[in-house]
């Protein structure tokens, strides 16, 4: 999901699985429990290619 505010793009994750922590990478690659655990919805003011997953 996602949401157009002043040129930064609001990025919300959502899953079924409540209790599953959420890892994202800002670059493409696949992401680990080093990369950015998800908390809340950011914003994006520059291109990048978001992935998501369960760890």
């Amino acid at each position: 999901m996602h949401q157009q505010l002043n040129n930064k793009i609001q990025v919300a994750i959502q899953t079924e699985f409540p209790d599953v922590d959420i890892y994202y990478t800002l670059n493409g690659t696949e992401p680990t429990p080093a990369s950015l655990k998800y908390t809340e919805p950011f914003r994006l003011s520059k291109t990048a290619e978001v992935k998501q997953g369960p760890s």
